[in-house]
């Protein structure tokens, strides 16, 4: 059986471009929070890197993205890091086995992701510490924010394989 491998080219790209998208919001240079929606780029870009480099790769990326979510973050504990790693690994698992390699699928996984890291984030962060308005935030925030982080999963699936195809090779 042949199988698509990836040069370093494509790992280089991949790392380099989860740093940049984590600098560029964890400054707040570019911010692109409408109303009290704050997407986070990140959980789109490792879900289009997973359907198309699969489930190591997933996962190995998910962990360094949520260590640098982790960094920046006050009293999470590892949140981050199970979080993406669970993303990554999942979604490569699903598109390895059951899920064709699409755009619809990838549309979503992007949602279905979202929406599991925004709602157990609101859980463990809100509901468990027994915060009076946990339903307003769900409702106001996080599910907002999950609807719009899981819209950028188009340009990233696109990208993502533009330069897959330029930089794999078939073993």
């Amino acid at each position: 059986m042949k199988q698509i491998k990836h040069t370093s080219l494509f790992y280089t790209i991949v790392a380099v471009a989860i740093i940049l998208f984590y600098l560029l919001d964890s400054t707040e240079i570019l911010t692109l929070k409408i109303g009290t929606a704050h997407p986070i780029l990140l959980i789109p870009l490792l879900v289009s890197v997973s359907m198309t480099a699969r489930e190591w790769v997933g996962l190995v990326f998910g962990c360094f993205t949520g260590i640098l979510l982790d960094i920046t973050a006050a009293d999470t504990y590892c949140f981050n890091l199970v979080a993406f790693a669970l993303i990554g690994c999942v979604c490569g698992l699903l598109c390895s086995y059951f899920v064709n390699d699409n755009i619809y699928s990838a549309l979503v996984l992007s949602v279905c992701s979202s929406l599991a890291y925004f709602t157990v984030k609101w859980l463990v962060f809100f509901v468990f510490d027994g915060n009076a308005d946990a339903l307003q935030f769900f409702v106001n925030h996080s599910l907002l924010s999950a609807i719009y982080t899981s819209l950028f999963i188009v340009p990233f699936y696109y990208a993502i394989h533009f330069i897959s195809k330029k930089t794999n090779y078939i073993s």
